[in-house]
């Protein structure tokens, strides 16, 4: 393969590495809350894998062959490589904390429908207390009126 395609072939790889990184950060404002961040770091992937194009048509302009790839090729594709694990990192963590959240609300659930059924027992309990006093009371004084 000659320095000219592996050049190419380098900044394709880059492109495309940097264009899925923007795709999986575009999914992910959908699924999580704030999305500005999400688009923050999208815009950033973006002008990111517009670079790597430019830099091969600014190379391709001034020398139609391209001769050696330039250290900063290099470390386009390596940051290219590490952003995509990256991103699906933070969609795998954005989808645990969701998972999370939906476990956390359910038990919320459970422990609200707890408190109504004890509160509401508490109550019942209280409303026979006043009224055993009451029959008692009530008891009392039939007893009291009946003659012996």
């Amino acid at each position: 393969m000659t320095a000219f395609n592996l050049g190419i072939l380098v900044h394709l790889i880059s492109f495309i590495l940097l264009t899925a990184a923007f795709t999986l950060t575009l999914r992910m404002v959908r699924r999580s809350g704030p999305p500005l961040p999400w688009l923050l770091l999208a815009a950033a992937f973006v002008m990111l894998s517009i670079a790597p194009v430019l830099d091969l048509y600014g190379h391709y302009s001034r020398q139609p062959e391209l001769g050696t790839i330039e250290p900063s090729d290099m470390l386009i594709l390596l940051g290219a490589l590490l952003m995509l694990p990256g991103v699906s990192l933070l969609r795998r963590i954005v989808a645990d904390r969701q998972h999370d959240q939906m476990k956390l609300h359910q038990q919320l659930d459970e422990l609200q429908r707890f408190h109504r059924l004890a509160v509401g027992r508490e109550l019942r309990m209280q409303e026979l207390v006043r009224e055993n006093a009451a029959l008692q009371q009530r008891i009392a004084m039939v007893t009291k009126q009946e003659p012996p």
